[in-house]
């Protein structure tokens, strides 16, 4: 992994560092359908524990126009 990242910063000095866990974060985050769908794809046993790597930005109707 370090190699690559140390590839990446030489072709793009705007390389930003991940760490192999954010890989499964955007991967949970990425699932489309609903959290039943979600916590099916990735095995976790709870919601609580998937919802930790569910970093999906909900979308709201503002309360007034």
């Amino acid at each position: 992994m370090s190699r690559i990242k140390i590839a990446a910063k030489k072709h793009r000095p705007d390389f930003v560092g991940f760490a192999s866990h954010d890989l499964k974060r955007k991967g949970v985050t990425d699932t489309k359908g609903s959290d039943a769908d979600k916590l099916r794809a990735t095995g976790h046993r709870s919601q609580q524990i998937m919802k930790m790597y569910d970093k999906e930005v909900h979308v709201v109707k503002p309360t007034k126009n």
